[in-house]
């Protein structure tokens, strides 16, 4: 653990003398679970230590410390939502991506396609594993003929349906891509559940608490230092 924690330190102390004069910026895109809502028992809040930010503080430490990283999530929302740009913030993919000044974009959806492909709802597109790899990778193949290095992410594990029985499914298709089309992986599903009561750290079975939120950006991070020293 130590070698790794003084390898980490050392590519992130090279990439920030390539960084000092651009300023590196990196756009994080996804549902609740990127935007950072908590779940309580006594309800919900959207929480300031959510990934993207807790992401852009160890950049800032480390790498550059002018360094941004956008949080561009949306709860509520499925990959084909952001393809269209009918997610109620973003643009359009294709138009996003043209007009982002992000050298990286982090993908994270899955929760919510599962979500509704197993409770079809009106105004949703119901969205199962074959069109959800579709529309993954239409999402990669887009943002890198934009220049972008992309990185993909796994969710979150949950611990109820209607997504428990599904989403490995889903997991699997965001896998197939990062293989096939030679992106970087972050797989936050599998790694969570080897953490003991992993499920305690989700109040409603879904959404993270701080704490795991926490694991999941020093997760990030250690797949982003190498990956940014190898681009720079």
């Amino acid at each position: 653990m130590f070698r790794i924690f003084v390898t980490i330190l050392m590519l992130a102390i090279s990439t920030a003398n390539s960084w000092a004069e651009s300023g590196l910026k990196i756009a994080v895109y996804g549902d609740s679970t990127t935007e950072g809502w908590v779940s309580t028992d006594g309800g919900a809040f959207l929480t300031r230590k959510n990934v993207p930010a807790l992401l852009q503080e160890m950049i800032r430490r480390d790498i550059d410390p002018n360094a941004v990283v956008y949080n561009k999530g949306v709860g509520g929302t499925q990959a084909s939502q952001i393809l269209l740009g009918v997610d109620g913030r973003n643009e359009a993919w294709d138009v996003e991506m043209s007009q982002s000044d992000a050298s990286v974009v982090m993908i994270n959806f899955s929760l919510n396609d599962a979500y509704f492909n197993q409770v079809p709802t009106p105004g949703m597109v119901s969205e199962g594993p074959k069109e959800f790899e579709y529309i993954l990778r239409t999402l990669v193949k887009t943002a890198q003929v934009h220049g972008k290095t992309v990185v993909l992410l796994t969710p979150n594990p949950v611990c109820k349906e209607p997504r428990l029985s599904v989403l490995p499914y889903y997991v699997e298709r965001i896998k197939n891509v990062a293989t096939s089309e030679q992106v970087s992986l972050v797989d936050h599903f599998y790694a969570t559940q080897k953490e003991k009561d992993w499920q305690n750290q989700l109040a409603d079975c879904v959404h993270p608490s701080e704490a795991m939120y926490a694991d999941k950006a020093r997760r990030e991070y250690s797949v982003l230092v190498p990956l940014l020293s190898s681009i720079n």
